[in-house]
């Protein structure tokens, strides 16, 4: 049952994609769905304009909340977590259950979203992740390595700080 209480944990509960989904949300409302069975308990999220139509989510459990308290949550913790975030490590186990193009898109996302370039020296003359991630583009094709993980997480943080300190 998701309550005043527990809300906050139920939020950050959430799955990264469900995150993502949020921050970016253009929608008024967020729906949580806390899903509970003898094996343990996940949440998932919907998001509306609707509030009328999920009006008595409360009264099975669930929550309807404002878009704007979720992000603030979601952000808050971000904050929070900034640093183990952005250690190598620590995004290739993020996105180690994806497999392939979907692992390189979601290491993709988290590098653009945790780019500086509006920070000293960059002052937003070009982004940064996007100049690394066409840098990659170029060695794979001249090596004809496919780097996944780990060995994607190193390559971008490295050349992001060559650039950065060039």
């Amino acid at each position: 049952m998701i309550t005043s209480e527990n809300f906050r944990e139920v939020i950050l509960a959430l799955n990264e994609d469900d995150k993502q989904r949020i921050l970016k949300t253009q929608k008024e409302f967020v729906v949580l769905f806390l899903h509970i069975s003898n094996a343990g308990s996940f949440t998932t999220c919907s998001l509306t304009n609707y509030f009328y139509r999920f009006r008595n989510v409360a009264n099975h459990g669930d929550a309807i909340l404002n878009s704007e308290e979720v992000i603030e949550i979601i952000k808050d913790d971000n904050l929070a977590n900034r640093i183990s975030n952005n250690i190598e490590e620590n995004i290739a186990a993020k996105f180690q259950h994806l497999n392939g193009k979907t692992n390189r898109s979601g290491i993709f996302t988290h590098f653009r979203n945790n780019d500086e370039s509006y920070r000293f020296p960059i002052f937003n003359r070009f982004n940064v992740t996007e100049k690394a991630i066409r840098q990659l583009y170029k060695y794979e094709k001249t090596s004809g390595e496919y780097l996944l993980g780990l060995d994607l997480c190193y390559f971008l943080n490295s050349e992001i700080s060559n650039i950065v300190n060039s």
